[in-house]
């Protein structure tokens, strides 16, 4: 499928999983002055790309602007970007789609934070979690590459890999939020002055209370966490070199049953 023909018109393309900054980042750039789209997967009503045409597009992209397109990707540690997509697709996504009419329809505002915690729980555990895929790996697929590829260098908090049709920038969600960072890492990214716009944040929301109350008081069982670390242990090691068990034992302590 063709994309669709602004496409060609952007400067960069904010292609990042679920709740990992995605539309903050898009935003400030489009506040900026920079031409942009986010896009979660190729299937985005954004994009409107199917799977394995995303090289053919870049090279379409670098023919059409004599110039590769710029991507930027941010992975978010899985258990926090885990919750926030759960209560952004539970809590917005599902009215968005017109699966269901308003907020009172939604299962974050009718079920108890033990309900919403089974629920949550068993859609981790059947893979049925909205965004529980990594658009990291889906690009990393598509483009052929390797998550070492991605260059990431934890000093300098950003990762910039050069291919012949696009120029692949990769950020730590935790690095670009703290310490004020953002700016000045979106400022190296761009070259020129930037300023943040923050957009799409959970305690502006309707459901914060909710968001809060059931992140407190959340248990995960242990097999579950270590299931979900392993199986991103290869973006994990390279997004935090030497960490991984380190993060493990981290997230298991933090998730423990009855913790008060």
């Amino acid at each position: 499928m063709r994309p669709k023909r602004n496409l060609f018109e952007i400067d960069y393309l904010v292609f990042s999983s679920y709740k990992s900054a995605t539309q903050t980042v898009s935003h400030s750039l489009r506040s900026n002055g920079i031409p942009a789209f986010h896009c979660h997967s190729l299937e985005n009503r954004n994009i409107e790309l199917s799977p394995g045409n995303l090289a053919d597009f870049l090279a379409d992209y670098r023919s059409h602007n004599d110039r590769p397109l710029n991507i930027v990707t941010i992975f978010r540690e899985p258990l926090q970007r885990y919750i926030s997509a759960f209560f952004q697709w539970h809590g917005q996504g599902v009215i968005r789609n017109k699966l269901i009419g308003d907020i009172a329809d939604t299962l974050i505002y009718q079920k108890t934070a033990k309900e919403l915690q089974e629920i949550f729980l068993k859609e981790v555990h059947d893979e049925k979690l909205i965004g529980q895929g990594e658009s990291i790996d889906l690009i990393c697929k598509e483009l052929g590459l390797s998550i070492d590829q991605l260059n990431y260098r934890e000093a300098s908090h950003l990762g910039i890999l050069e291919l012949p049709a696009c120029r692949l920038f990769s950020l730590r969600f935790d690095q670009l939020f703290e310490a004020n960072r953002f700016e000045s890492i979106l400022s190296q990214i761009t070259g020129r002055p930037f300023s943040m716009h923050q957009w799409n944040i959970g305690a502006t929301k309707w459901y914060a209370d909710r968001y809060a109350d059931f992140k407190a008081t959340l248990a995960i069982p242990e097999p579950t966490i270590r299931k979900i670390y392993h199986s991103k242990q290869a973006i994990l090691d390279h997004f935090y070199p030497g960490q991984f068990d380190r993060l493990l034992s981290e997230a298991i302590t933090q998730y423990q049953p009855k913790r008060y």
